[in-house]
């Protein structure tokens, strides 16, 4: 996807840009959006707004809300079959995908 004039791409649309350098937020605009520190999680699972106090919390806020942001620990989710995948997750969601792949680890 591409926003107007921009060259920049990406696989979904851009909705918020978070840039923080410890609990500082770094003012910055891209693509036409200010930095800030709220972010979104799955937009199934958990599509309610998070704010992140500081830059430390963002891996594990986002784990939380379902959304694995490192890229080595998602490739590794993508081949999960373990014991995590088994049954069903808090408020009785799926703990895997479609295809079988765990949201957990």
């Amino acid at each position: 996807m591409r926003w107007g004039a921009h060259s920049a791409e990406f696989v979904r649309p851009v909705h918020s840009v978070v840039l923080l350098y410890g609990d500082e937020v770094v003012p910055v605009e891209v693509l036409g959006l200010a930095s800030g520190r709220v972010t979104s999680g799955h937009r199934f699972h958990s599509p309610k707004p998070i704010t992140l106090k500081d830059a430390k919390s963002y891996e594990s806020k986002l784990r939380r809300a379902r959304v694995v942001a490192d890229f080595a620990k998602r490739r590794e989710t993508d081949s999960c079959r373990g014991d995590c995948c088994r049954g069903g997750g808090r408020r009785g969601l799926p703990r895997t995908d479609r295809r079988g792949r765990c949201w957990m680890r």
